[in-house]
């Protein structure tokens, strides 16, 4: 059976995906109008989800610099750790003793995913839903300092990126539509400072 340490590193591991998992959901699905009404209420982790949600493509790459990270070392400490102890126990039964170290692995690779996806991805993209935008400023910070150390990467990643869009014809920033939602909202802030009369 893995140690001590080496479950405390998956433990953790899984918890920063789901940080990871929960900025994107949240970042990218927050309304501006929203963030802007926080930041107003002197909410500084807002403007910082504002500035992230401004610049997508860099954010998006951050995100996936830092699942990539997580997942390869997860997959390593994880299979490593696991498939060795497994591996001696199926060596007993004569029938797969021959291919006992494949299927430990595969067998610690499936049940460490299967936690990732229900710890580190699912929940907290559900928590994110809940209460998207006060869950972006409260996580904007982190990710403002991993994007920072990332940097280097995040700027390669980021300009394949748009050369690519460019190639299809695409904008990197592609304006959306105000919807339903986000009209009530300014209809809301409007009468709340008085521009709009009840």
């Amino acid at each position: 059976m893995p140690n001590a340490v080496e479950i405390t590193l998956i433990i953790l591991l899984i918890a920063f995906n789901a940080l990871f998992a929960m900025a994107e959901f949240a970042i990218i699905s927050s309304k501006s109008t929203r963030l802007k009404k926080l930041i107003e209420e002197g909410n500084s982790g807002a403007e910082a989800a504002l500035k992230l949600s401004e610049d997508s493509t860099k954010f998006l790459s951050t995100i996936q610099i830092g699942i990539t990270l997580i997942g390869i070392l997860t997959g390593a400490i994880g299979g490593l750790a696991a498939s060795g102890p497994l591996a001696r126990h199926l060596e007993q039964f004569p029938q797969i003793a021959p291919y006992s170290s494949g299927i430990a692995v595969l067998i610690s690779v499936a049940i460490i995913t299967y936690f990732m996806l229900i710890f580190g991805e699912l929940i907290p993209k559900k928590i994110a839903l809940n209460n998207t935008e006060k869950i972006a400023a409260g996580v904007a910070r982190p990710m403002q300092f991993f994007a920072l150390i990332a940097t280097p990467f995040t700027f390669i990643i980021s300009a394949s990126t748009d050369i690519i869009l460019r190639i299809f014809g695409l904008d990197r920033e592609k304006n959306k539509a105000i919807t339903e939602e986000e009209i009530i909202d300014l209809i809301e802030e409007g009468t709340d400072n008085g521009a709009i009369e009840k």
